[in-house]
This record gives structure tokens, sequence and C-alpha cells, in this order.
């Protein structure tokens, strides 16, 4: 053998070694979790904790389930057909995972109602897609889904906003002045004090 195959090979070597031994970067759920697509529910449950996901929502709306692996930071859509197998795999944003986690525990936490009739909203999960998000555009949004600014603070980084028809108290923390850093949900009382 020559030289240089054998300088080619012993290269091609140490590169393999040294990329599989790379770190994990984010992932593609569609791509790293085709194999559980059209399998019963608990092997694919199992699988999907194996592989370092935890499930983040299971009862949202559309009827899928989002989990979420904090290792890649990779947000995976779940179809169930009929709640016995998985109906498809798909990749879905960091935020929808955390609006969804955010609307589950919400949901266990909520009370039933507002006394005063009122639906309850909850404003963290309702505003959860304006998190990091420009200051006048958040604010526009918020204006257009009910909320009016009742409360500001430069010195605290800190807004809170109220919603008349839910009774949803929304605190906005800021970063800097121009930017929305995270939204959490406010007591009642602190609003209704400032309105």
């Amino acid at each position: 053998m020559s030289t240089r195959i054998v300088l080619g090979l012993a290269t091609a070597a140490v590169l393999g070694a040294a990329l599989g031994a790379a770190p994990a970067l984010a992932g593609n759920a569609s791509v790293d979790l085709a194999d559980i697509s059209y399998q019963g529910v608990d092997f694919a449950q199992r699988t999907l904790q194996q592989r370092g996901y935890r499930l983040v929502s299971s009862d949202s709306p559309d009827g899928m389930q989002r989990w979420w692996n904090d290792a890649t930071e990779t947000c995976a859509r779940i179809g169930l057909e009929n709640n016995r197998k998985i109906g498809g795999v798909g990749n879905a944003s960091p935020r929808e995972c955390r609006m969804h986690e955010l609307a589950a525990q919400n949901r266990a936490d909520a009370p039933h109602g507002h006394h005063d009739g009122r639906r309850y909203v909850d404003a963290a999960t309702e505003l959860a897609d304006l998190d990091g998000q420009g200051l006048e555009f958040a604010q526009r949004e918020m204006q257009q889904r009910g909320y009016r600014l009742v409360y500001s603070s430069a010195l605290e980084a800190r807004q809170l906003w109220w919603n008349d028809e839910t009774g949803s108290c929304a605190d906005v923390q800021l970063k800097g002045h121009r930017q929305i850093g995270q939204i959490g949900n406010a007591r009642h009382d602190a609003c209704a004090s400032r309105h």
C-alpha cells in the first residue's frame, strides 16, 4: 500500500472518530423520530423518553402532543391516531413548546372562573407569543387583544396590562426600552388597584 493511501485512511479514521464524538446540536424531530411514526403510543412514548424528550402538552385543542428535548432544544409535534398509534411527527418551534407547556400548567392551576362571571384567561399563556418581541409591536398586539396599560415603571423595567373582558392582569418584564422580556401573570389586585 502506498503512503498516500495509508495516510488517507488514517485521516479518515481520526475524522470519523472525532465527528462521532461531537455533541448533538439543535435537532430535527421529523428526522430524529421518523422511526416512531405509525408505532403504538406506549412504544413511542418510551422511545421519546429514552432519547431525552419529555411530554410538554398532551391535551392541546389541535389534538397534538408536544415533546421537548432539553439537550438538543428540539420541540416535536406528535399526531395521534385514535390515541393508539402515532400518526406523524413534525418539527415545532421552541416557542411553541413553551407556549403549550405554559397553557397546560395554567389549565391545571386555573380557577374555575372569576367570581364575577368573566371567563378565565391566563395572561402569560395568551401573550406568550409576544415574549422577546419589540415593545411597540407587542403593545399594539396587547391592545388588539383587549389589554390596556395600567402601570409602567422604567426603574423596575416593568408594565402591568389589564383586560376588562377577562379580568386578567399581565406582568410584562422589559429588556431595555425597546423589547419585551417575559410576560407573566400578576395578581388581579395588582392591576385592579391601578385602573
